[in-house]
């Protein structure tokens, strides 16, 4: 005949195995601020068919230091050094790039800052002032550099 800790040994290793089987939901509390539209944000280019991604970026709304108009000023970096500009008049659509309407400037590693010098693209694609949301693609070429494939979605934009 069975003892009753045998009893007692069997019902608690069965209800471990049961607790232990159960799925348990995710506890992360890591927050991934992606904004209304649940699009992460993020800050991306190819430089020389190479994929980069910003570590960290900003937008700024403010005055042209050299103009009478406000422009928006993105900023990206990479190891915590600022190495990306896209400045842009705030508005949707193509924009020329130019020392008025857009200009976009890139640092590489040990070498000096880039202009883009009307040689690339700059697409708004959204620009949203309620929730603060700025989306955008890039291209330049620079006689050294060919920037591709960039993009961005940001949803802070400091004023």
């Amino acid at each position: 005949m069975n003892s009753p800790s045998f009893y007692k040994v069997l019902c608690i290793v069965l209800f471990s195995c049961i607790i232990l089987s159960c799925k348990k939901d995710s506890d992360s509390t890591t927050s991934t601020n992606t904004g209304n539209s649940g699009i992460l944000p993020n800050f991306s280019y190819k430089v020389n068919g190479k994929m980069y991604e910003s570590d960290s970026f900003h937008a700024v709304l403010k005055n042209c230091t050299s103009c009478s108009y406000r422009k928006i000023y993105i900023y990206a970096y990479r190891n915590g050094i600022n190495n990306f500009i896209v400045e842009f008049l705030p508005s949707l659509g193509t924009h020329t790039l130019s020392h008025t309407d857009a200009v976009m400037q890139f640092l590489p590693t040990g070498g000096s800052w880039l202009k883009s010098n009307n040689n690339g693209s700059l697409q708004i694609n959204e620009l949203d002032s309620t929730s603060n949301i700025i989306a955008g693609q890039f291209a330049f070429v620079d006689s050294t550099f060919t920037i591709s494939l960039g993009s961005f979605y940001l949803n802070r934009m400091d004023r």
